[in-house]
């Protein structure tokens, strides 16, 4: 299976909360309460579903990992199963020759570990224990030995933060490795100790950048690569290229001492505050830990994202005619006792009119993002039952919006710029690529599928042969089954084929509905051949008016809306190549679809 972005495909498995070091803001410690280790059985058990995850490089951490039980059996294993393994450790076992000798007989191939300050006091009085010393002889023992991925990481605190760039020269001394300055997670034992530790993410942000600064203009490309984690994007804005977290080092999924198997891994417990909504990089930001509060955010403006599908109802006459520079939005909708943020507020002949929104999470900010994105459409279907397809009606920010300095705390007042219904076939890209495959075939979540009658005309020519998944089970053709076909009426995301059974694997609209996509393609991958395909087909949310006098029709809803490109990031990760794209865009259709090959393991 392919490296991403140059990496291994790693998954952490944390075999013990026990620890040598005792740091004031540690994570981990307090979870030792509701289970303290794992058994090897355990540890085996696990290594064997990271191997069935597509896994090659199992990363132990606790804890520390080294006071583990059984570690070096657990290694073996690891090893027997043809996956790599690395440590997260506070690397003081690994400062005493006689360990170290043994530990690299095994090869890691990884070794992440923490310094807490460039000065024995500092890093000592962080750690709680007489560490740094052992850090210093296992950072040289290390450098001395060519593992190949050393990671070092500071956690800024305020007892440290003056200190990064001597920090930073330390590191140089042991380059080559990564060197990373990470926001403090403010969780665990850091509720004890906040009044002496804790910095504004603000301050932190400010430190880190300088620090990386004073290494790139002194180091250069010596060797030391120098990163930072955890701090929301506008906080470090211009230096996004700088960021590291876990899932740019390929850390896909974590497995806690207390859990019975594997789970994505994420940022941590944050939350987007106000300010967040109007940003155009919120797709691609961690957010902000909810501890250190909305101080400091401000929306990085630009392209703004596209916004989740909202459902429309009860329009409400809100307002007069536009005059003067009245705010189009604001004043009416307060006037009407309306909330503004949960609303969009369009102008049609100089009259405003507001929509009420009702999605279950109403966040009227986003449609800011819809529209300015074009992403707006309305209905063209004479069916009684609605199937999403749709044109797009071009609209323009009101002058009055554009001239306002509140424009991006707003969800902004829009009009119609042409006038007249357009008609557009949406799906005869998807039809056409459709037509092109052959051989055997499985549609996964095959009942909501738009395009089930080709598929089905295809099975009668004999040109596939053909299995529907659907855990609802509302697609089973008589006529198909007589020629074949087969309907399993089954959780796609519970389904078990045979290894390199298939040559496609279709997504027809269904890749949101699951709630683990990753895990599904990466099962697909199993049953497809060496260069079997998906074909993966969805549409961008959008605004959808179906009756511009009634506003009334409720679109459905999803597991996620993840759009083309966090799906390409899935099949990069999960092993596929894509092969052929289809972007929505402006004058095209909100529809787009992604033709992706399995490569080789």
């Amino acid at each position: 299976m392919p490296p991403i972005s140059g990496t291994s495909r790693k998954g952490i498995i944390k075999l013990t909360y026990k620890c040598n070091n005792h740091c004031q803001f540690c994570r981990a410690l307090p979870n030792a309460e509701i289970q303290e280790s794992i058994s090897t059985k355990t540890a085996i058990k696990k290594l064997l579903m990271a191997k069935d995850l597509g896994i090659d490089m199992v990363l132990f951490s606790g804890g520390e990992p080294t006071l583990a039980r059984d570690l070096y059996k657990i290694v073996d294993v690891t090893r027997a199963l043809g996956m790599d393994y690395g440590l997260i450790t506070n690397a003081r076992r690994l400062a005493y020759p006689k360990y170290f000798e043994k530990l690299i007989k095994t090869e890691p191939a990884y070794v992440h570990t923490s310094i807490l300050g460039a000065t024995k006091e500092t890093h000592n009085e962080l750690t709680r224990a007489e560490s740094f010393d052992d850090l210093m002889k296992a950072l040289k023992n290390m450098r001395a030995a060519e593992i190949p991925d050393i990671n070092v990481n500071t956690v800024i605190t305020a007892l440290n933060v003056s200190q990064l760039r001597e920090i930073t020269d330390l590191m140089y001394e042991f380059a080559p490795l990564t060197y990373k300055m990470t926001l403090m997670e403010p969780s665990g034992l850091y509720t004890k100790n906040s009044k002496r530790i804790t910095i504004s993410p603000v301050d932190a942000a400010n430190a880190a950048i300088d620090a990386l600064n004073y290494g790139l203009s002194k180091y250069g490309d010596s060797g030391l690569k120098i990163g930072i984690e955890g701090f929301p994007l506008c906080m470090v804005k211009g230096y996004e290229s700088f960021v590291e977290n876990m899932m740019t080092q390929g850390i896909l999924y974590m497995s806690e001492v207390y859990e019975d198997r594997f789970f994505p891994v994420d940022h941590g417990e944050r939350q987007f505050f106000h300010a967040c909504h109007l940003c155009s990089r919120k797709l691609e930001c961690p957010g902000q830990f909810g501890e250190y509060g909305a101080e400091g955010l401000m929306p990085l403006t630009g392209s703004v994202p596209l916004a989740y599908p909202m459902v429309i109802k009860d329009s409400a006459r809100v307002g007069k005619p536009v005059s003067g520079t009245q705010c189009p939005v604001f004043q009416w909708t307060r006037k009407q006792g309306l909330d503004e943020r949960n609303g969009i507020c369009t102008l049609d002949k100089d009259v405003a009119d507001y929509y009420a929104l009702d999605n279950g999470n109403p966040d009227g900010l986003r449609v800011q993002g819809l529209k300015s994105a074009g992403q707006v459409y309305i209905d063209q279907s004479n069916r009684t039952k609605k199937t999403g397809v749709s044109v797009k009606i071009p609209v323009q920010l009101d002058k009055t919006c554009k001239e306002c300095d509140a424009r991006y705390a707003c969800p902004g007042a829009y009009k119609s710029v042409q006038v007249g219904r357009y008609y557009q076939n949406l799906d005869k890209n998807v039809i056409q690529a459709l037509q092109e495959i052959s051989g055997r075939v499985v549609d996964l979540g095959s009942s909501r599928s738009f395009y089930t009658p080709v598929l089905m005309d295809m099975l009668k020519e004999g040109r596939i042969t053909y299995t529907g998944v659907d855990q609802h089970g509302s697609v089973d053709l008589p006529e198909a089954v007589e020629h074949g076909a087969i309907f399993l009426r089954t959780d796609p995301e519970q389904l078990e084929m045979a290894t390199k059974s298939l040559e496609w694997a279709l997504f027809l609209d269904s890749i949101n509905e699951f709630s683990n996509p990753l895990s599904l393609l990466l099962r697909a991958r199993k049953w497809l051949v060496d260069g079997g395909k998906v074909l993966i087909v969805d549409r961008n949310p959008f605004l959808l008016l179906t009756d511009q006098q009634k506003n009334t029709w409720r679109l459905g809803s999803k597991q996620r809306n993840s759009m083309m490109p966090e799906v390409s990031h899935w099949l990069e990760e999960t092993g596929f190549l894509p092969q052929q794209v289809f972007e929505p865009g402006p004058g095209r259709t909100n529809l787009w679809y992604i033709i992706a090959v399995k490569q080789a393991d």
